[in-house]
């Protein structure tokens, strides 16, 4: 089974709120209270808190914080933070260390289209 499988089917029969947690590169979709990805990520992560510590291609939501080493896509939270971006990120607080339209702006902000 796949490790995308695994963290669905986690994340289906969990009865209680959990950590999901992967220690490699993450392909797929992972949802759930946190997630946190180490290395790349690519698909559709969605959590409350929701992390990656590599490059992330896709769409990450987090209802109160999404983080990315760098993005590719779109970025959906109440407070986003990229180191750098490729697409645009939609919340109250929206932060790109490098490469943004400005460092931190409300509601939308974005890094080269």
């Amino acid at each position: 089974m796949s490790e995308s499988a695994i963290a669905i089917l986690l994340a289906t029969r969990a009865r209680r709120p959990r950590v999901q947690k992967t220690t490699c590169n993450f392909t797929g979709v992972q949802w759930g209270l946190v997630g946190i990805v180490d290395h790349s990520f690519s698909g559709w992560q969605a959590n409350i808190w929701s992390a990656t510590g590599g490059a992330f291609t896709g769409l990450q939501m987090g209802a109160l914080y999404s983080y990315a080493r760098s993005v590719n896509g779109v970025q959906i939270s109440f407070f986003n933070n990229a180191g750098s971006m490729k697409g645009i990120q939609i919340g109250i607080v929206n932060l790109i260390q490098s490469g943004g339209f400005m460092p931190v702006f409300p509601f939308v902000n974005w890094g080269s289209l």
